[in-house]
């Protein structure tokens, strides 16, 4: 509901544009390079996750810069249906 309010008062040009103008999508050789500390977090694989588990841990191994968590039992929207983890992991990672 609070996606499809935001969509509605924004009109359509702004997601058009974002879906548009971000291109390309695919950044996975990019992520490879990442120079600075980054935690890349991805949802439950059951819960429809962008970010494949191999490919997260794969990345985490081949950069230090790179921490990976798979949130068992979240969804994409994480910051949403489990939001105390997610900000428990990203605490973490900020403190540490």
């Amino acid at each position: 509901e609070i996606k499809v309010e935001a969509l509605l008062q924004c009109g359509v040009e702004a997601p058009q544009r974002t879906m548009e103008d971000a291109s390309p999508w695919d950044l996975w050789d990019e992520a490879g390079s990442v120079q600075v500390p980054t935690l890349l977090l991805a949802a439950d694989p059951t819960q429809g996750s962008l970010v494949p588990a191999a490919r997260g841990t794969e990345l985490a191994r081949e950069n230090d810069s790179i921490e990976f968590v798979l949130v068992e039992g979240a969804s994409h929207s994480m910051h949403r249906d489990s939001y105390d983890r997610f900000m428990s992991l990203i605490r973490t990672f900020v403190a540490g």
